[in-house]
């Protein structure tokens, strides 16, 4: 029998970044099992941290958008807390509002405060999941200042309390579920890994021809795209891309993305080319372009987050470049595949000269000749049909 279910995250259609992606898709394949999704989320904000109205509809759910009036300070530590505090009372009024229609809610984290005050709302009936695509309180926020590890202190607490009363809790990565369970104590039989499932479909015939200018044939396209904070380490990303400018006269080094951290570094190095975040219909092109894409990591977060780009690269036959920690979930993932190659720390000499052999070793290749090699892994690892199971069992 079809079921109500209640769905809160403030990253949600029409977002750019990978989690609203994320969030829309298990959403939509919801619907199609039958079941009418009420949304709770924000209008779209990120990655500029800047609102933009949306009335935006998609069939069989009810979206209720909050935060359009807004404006994000630009100290990390208050846009954290802006969007803490709001959501907290958007998901609080939606939960209220529908908690007596809905068999089963899910939480998508972070943020994650909000999720305190919902537990309290809803009927102890309601089935309560809980999906983290970040453990804010492994990543914290940079820098050793004592407000800044208050901050990330309070964060390890709520996500304690807050991971403690789901029902199930989904994880994105092996890391993620080790973590949850040394740092909070989270019992393992209530939790899943399960990875980000692919979100985007490439194929030749849906390219566009719009960024024949920006990515001309004669050079090899060295790309980062998506959301770029600290976890992804933008200050080594760009001191990478000016090493290999300097030893290479065939390559292009591009950044795809959006947001404070992109502005502070844009114009930062002439033969660095930084533009916006492509639309979703030029987003085939953009990976057909792709010589290599590059997946940075901050050095001792990999068991904190995880690429949910990844299965979309992997599924295009893009090839990947990660520097990442070893024995991580991508590392070994790159390696299983054989689509990718794996650099373990921030050595500028040694990943610029590793990245620029991987180049030489992957730019005869077709991206059809690696997609087809690829096939079977991607979807026997990134099928979304294990977390519906999940979800509705």
């Amino acid at each position: 029998m079809p079921q109500k279910i209640l769905f809160l995250s403030p990253f949600f259609y029409p977002e750019l970044i990978s989690t609203g992606k994320y969030n829309t898709e298990l959403a939509i394949e919801l619907t199609k099992s039958g079941e009418e999704v009420i949304v709770g989320c924000s209008h779209p904000l990120y990655p500029d941290w800047k609102p933009n109205q949306s009335f935006e509809v998609l069939p069989k759910m009810t979206i209720i958008r909050g935060g359009s009036f807004l404006h994000y300070p630009r100290p990390a530590i208050l846009r954290r807390l802006t969007l803490e505090f709001w959501f907290m009372c958007h998901a609080c009024f939606v939960s209220f509002r529908y908690r007596k229609e809905i068999k089963t809610a899910i939480a998508v984290f972070p943020p994650s405060f909000f999720y305190l005050f919902v537990d309290l709302i809803l009927p102890k009936s309601v089935k309560r999941i809980g999906i983290v695509h970040d453990l804010q309180g492994l990543l914290g926020l940079s820098g050793h200042g004592l407000v800044k590890k208050m901050f990330n202190w309070v964060v390890s607490m709520v996500e304690n309390r807050t991971f403690n009363r789901c029902d199930r809790l989904v994880l994105l990565s092996n890391g993620m579920l080790k973590n949850v369970s040394d740092l909070y104590a989270v019992p393992k039989e209530k939790c899943r890994v399960r990875y980000p499932f692919i979100s985007e479909r490439f194929s030749a015939e849906s390219q566009s021809n719009n960024l024949i200018e920006i990515m001309p044939r004669e050079y090899l396209h060295i790309v980062y795209s998506g959301a770029l904070g600290d976890k992804q380490a933008p200050d080594e990303l760009i001191t990478l891309f000016k090493r290999l400018n300097s030893i290479r006269n065939d390559v292009m080094c591009h950044i795809f993305s959006r947001g404070p951290v992109f502005d502070s570094l844009k114009n930062t190095e002439s033969k660095i080319y930084f533009h916006d975040l492509v639309s979703a219909e030029e987003l085939p092109e953009l990976l057909y372009r792709s010589c290599v894409q590059i997946i940075p990591q901050k050095k001792g977060t990999s068991g904190g987050a995880f690429p949910s780009k990844l299965p979309n690269l992997l599924d295009a036959g893009v090839p990947v470049y990660a520097i990442t920690d070893k024995g991580s979930d991508l590392d070994e993932i790159l390696i299983r595949s054989k689509m990718g190659h794996c650099h373990y720390g921030w050595n500028q000499p040694e990943v610029t000269e590793k990245l620029s052999e991987y180049i030489d070793q992957v730019k005869l290749q077709s991206h059809t000749e690696r997609k087809a090699t690829s096939k079977g892994f991607v979807y026997d690892n990134f099928f979304i049909g294990a977390l519906l199971s999940d979800i509705m069992d």
